[in-house]
């Protein structure tokens, strides 16, 4: 039964992290500590671990919207802010 449970080196603070760098990269701006915490507040409420990402990428993902410090809204339904992979290729 070793074989049975896999672990990966990965937490909570890394996927905040990646999720951080790729809403900067959609021109975003998450780069205080406490925008952070609405970074941290969107991968609570719409991050998961996946066993298999193929099939998941043809899911529906969960439409919200996320009220920022400045006034503006982002919504998770825009092009491009399917499934996330931070981890691929890892084993």
């Amino acid at each position: 039964m070793m074989h049975s449970i896999m672990g990966i080196d990965i937490a909570a603070r890394d996927v905040s992290g990646f999720l951080r760098l790729y809403l900067c990269k959609e021109s975003y701006d998450f780069h205080s500590s406490s925008k952070f915490e609405i970074v941290k507040a969107i991968q609570e409420r719409a991050c998961y671990l996946s066993i298999n990402p193929q099939k998941d990428e043809t899911l529906e993902m969960e439409k919200g919207q996320y009220y920022l410090p400045d006034g503006s809204t982002m919504r998770s339904d825009l092009p491009g802010s399917g499934t996330l992979s931070c981890c691929s290729g890892q084993t």
